[in-house]
């Protein structure tokens, strides 16, 4: 008695995919996203309804970007192509990608505004409007490397062993640091020498999370 369920369910299941195998597959539409790209591309983000794309390259796309190093561009709704690594001759890598894919986290040793001081890796903000923003520590000698970011990338989150201005003179070691609103904040504060490893930035930017074996 107890195996009659167990075969109609079987019979169902049949039916169905033999339906399914049976009815004629969908159109489908195929874009092609990196027109004449002749190295490999990385996919770094889209916006949710996937008509706005951030990927990487070596290739160059555009007149702008006139090194075949990697460079990150945007692709808008309508097909268009952004450049979103503008005035980098050294590899540009994007860590993180607005959730309308409108702007992008890259990192490069190239200084792209006055604040950045020298060659070492800082993060920058760059938007399809053209709008470029440090986010990180914009050192001569330190790199920033990237940990996180809200989803709007308002506030960022990195690690550097540089001392940022107006943060005071910090006993060597890796900080962890918040950017946003406009400003800078040390995380990692206590941590004197010991180094303190970034970990997450909550969606709304009001908590970070940091691991140090300084004990606090």
């Amino acid at each position: 008695m107890r195996r009659l369920p167990l075969l109609a369910a079987a019979a169902l299941l049949a039916l169905a995919v033999a339906d399914a195998a049976g009815a004629a597959p969908p159109p489908r539409a195929v874009t092609l996203l990196t027109p004449g790209d002749a190295a490999p591309v990385t996919f770094n983000g889209a916006s949710a309804d996937g008509q706005r794309v951030v990927f990487t390259t070596g290739t160059s796309l555009l007149p702008a970007d006139g090194d075949l190093e990697r460079d990150v561009y945007l692709r808008l709704e309508d097909g268009t192509l952004r450049l979103l690594s503008p005035g980098t001759a050294t590899r540009a890598e994007a860590f993180a990608v607005a959730d309308d894919a409108r702007s992008a986290l890259i990192a490069t040793r190239d200084a792209l505004v006055p604040a950045d001081s020298g060659s070492s890796v800082d993060m920058y903000q760059v938007s399809a409007d053209g709008s470029v923003l440090l986010r990180s520590a914009g050192d001569a000698a330190e790199d920033s490397t990237f940990r996180s970011a809200t989803p709007d990338l308002a506030h960022v989150l990195f690690e550097s062993g540089a001392v940022v201005p107006d943060l005071g003179v910090l006993a060597g070691g890796v900080h962890c640091y918040a950017n946003g609103s406009g400003r800078t904040r040390l995380v990692s504060s206590g941590t004197a020498g010991e180094n303190a490893r970034c970990e997450r930035i909550s969606n709304d930017g009001t908590q970070a999370l940091f691991t140090t074996a300084e004990d606090l």
